[in-house]
């Protein structure tokens, strides 16, 4: 944190075996190789491991003990140091297991912002048997060693040791669940909660592609909107691991942003055994590393290109340069077209400025762009949304490029073929009598321009000139083509009756039901009603 940085040696015996210790380093002392504080155990018992889960913010110091046996075998507690303080070396606070028992391990995972301390129990059993638990705590609230917040594992089952990782920032909580079996046995879940509604996750992600014990969730971070988890057993090849990120403020948060792992992974690296994150760069611990020596261990540092360009589609997601967006059938001439939207995300760490959005070649005279304004910069982490017009000018497969020209570093220009295929009224592709337009605009009667149905053109050119049918450009919406509102005692009135015409000539009544009637939250009187049968039409009349 800042300059200070905080290690910990959990196997250190100079209090008692595997009592541990805390060294404290600042890289901007005289001789920051040397240690600044050496913070020993405060109540050392052999096979302590004071040290193994240490976290710092400022000058403030969290150091759990998870094997701590002062209420009990392996019950731990968590200790609070200010390193700014006259007396760095002794805890301000101790956080005792709020309710302890042997096994609880509380401690075993901590993490502190600011004033808010995060302390995991994956061994309690206040749900099933080392289901596992977490607590919050408020350093600067009126009883600080006293949670503010607790939670248990959402979806508890014995052995899921929710509680294992955790991190924390200013509105939100990380939890990791690794061995939670949702989607294969020991699999892995992070939950994120908000702190301002505690009660249930915001989100729960799990790792892609899930196998039994990856571990996904064995170690967590935070920064802003940005979560990382680790599954250091994820097996490409066996035990390998990877690390996985998630934008919180995504379109599909619970899908990754990015996806880490070694350039060339070897079985037992253990890669995403430890992570941190700050803003988008990220660093991820890989305690048997073989690159330099057998299991010497390796820290790699990632930040994406500053710069990033990433584009979205409303129709297929993210895309690659190269790749194509489809605007389907589109008709033309009047009320005919198509728009298509699509969204720039920068993902690095430096504005990115978009100089022009163009469509080039092919026939790039149908294709507009439109709520563009470039030229304009887009901030890291930050998005903007334009959309392209499809106004053909010609019956057939109609395609241009679309290209974004940008200072990604890689990919500039970004470019996106777009096609789609225009229909006109004076054609009738599939020669049942009625042309291309007419049968788009009445797909959702299921009319297809490209398949003929006889029985369903005959049902409707036999009603094309009834009382009360609809045209193809009315269909979307049924109108009323004499509303009429009647005076009672009670007010005014308006009564509808609904008819059908399976191809008989004459219409049935469809009668309505009280329980397939409701008024919608816009205020809006909605009918719901069984009808089995192939192709009709139907009638809505006010007497």
């Amino acid at each position: 944190s800042g300059d200070l940085l905080a290690v910990g040696t959990p196997g250190d015996d100079t209090a008692a075996s595997n009592a541990g210790c805390v060294y404290i380093f600042n890289a901007s002392a005289p001789n920051p190789n040397e240690p600044q504080h050496l913070i020993p155990n405060p109540d050392p018992g052999a096979g302590d491991e004071f040290g193994k889960a240490v976290s710092i913010a400022g000058n403030f110091l969290v150091v759990g003990v998870g094997s701590d046996d002062g209420d009990g075998a392996d019950s731990g507690r968590a200790y609070v140091y200010d390193l700014g303080s006259a007396a760095p070396t002794t805890p301000v606070r101790v956080l005792l297991n709020p309710s302890p028992a042997g096994g609880d391990r509380f401690g075993s995972a901590v993490s502190i912002w600011g004033n808010l301390v995060a302390v995991g129990a994956p061994g309690d059993d206040a749900t099933g048997a080392d289901s596992g638990k977490a607590y919050v705590y408020d350093l600067s609230g009126p009883t600080p060693t006293v949670p503010s917040l607790s939670f248990d594992n959402p979806t508890p089952v014995a052995d899921d040791k929710f509680g294992s990782a955790v991190a924390i920032s200013t509105d939100r909580v990380v939890i990791s669940s690794p061995d939670d079996d949702l989607g294969a046995a020991n699999a892995g879940v992070v939950h994120v909660y908000l702190l301002a509604s505690p009660a249930t996750p915001e989100i729960t992600v799990q790792a892609p592609n899930q196998v039994a014990n990856d571990r996904f969730g064995n170690a967590v971070a935070i920064s802003g909107i940005r979560v990382v988890a680790g599954a250091a057993s994820k097996d490409s090849p066996t035990d390998s691991g990877r690390v996985y990120s998630y934008n919180l403020t995504s379109p599909t948060p619970g899908v990754p942003s990015a996806s880490n792992g070694k350039s060339s992974p070897s079985s037992g690296d253990l890669f995403g055994t430890s992570v941190a994150v700050d803003g988008l760069i990220m660093v991820i611990g890989t305690p048997s590393d073989n690159k330099t020596a057998t299991d010497k261990g390796a820290a790699y540092i990632f930040g994406p290109a500053a710069p990033e360009i990433a584009v979205i589609h409303e129709g297929s997601g993210e895309l690659s340069s190269g790749d194509a967006a489809e605007f389907g059938a589109v008709a033309m001439g009047t009320g005919g077209g198509g728009s298509q939207a699509f969204m720039i995300l920068n993902t690095g760490i430096t504005a990115l400025s978009i100089s022009s959005i163009t469509t080039v070649g092919g026939n790039a005279g149908d294709f507009t762009v439109v709520s563009s304004n470039t030229p304009f910069n887009i901030q890291a982490e930050d998005d903007i949304t334009f959309t392209v017009m499809m106004n053909p000018s010609a019956a057939g497969l109609r395609t241009t490029t679309l290209r974004i020209a940008n200072t990604d570093a890689n990919e500039n220009p970004f470019e996106i073929q777009l096609s789609g295929f225009a229909l006109s009224a004076d054609n009738d592709t599939d020669s049942d009598g009625l042309n291309d337009v007419a049968e788009l605009r009445m797909e959702s009667l299921g009319f297809d321009w490209q398949q003929p149905d006889p029985e369903k053109v005959t049902i409707y050119q036999s009603n094309l000139q009834a009382a009360g049918f609809h045209t193809p450009g009315d269909i979307g919406s049924i109108r009323i083509g004499r509303p009429q509102l009647s005076k009672s005692p009670e007010g005014l009135r308006l009564s509808l009756s609904l008819e059908k015409d399976s191809g008989t000539g004459s219409y049935q009544s469809l009668p309505f039901t009280v329980q397939g009637t409701r008024v919608n939250s816009a205020g809006e009187v909605e009918f719901e009603f069984s009808d089995p049968g192939g192709p009709a039409f139907y009638k809505l009349e006010s007497p």
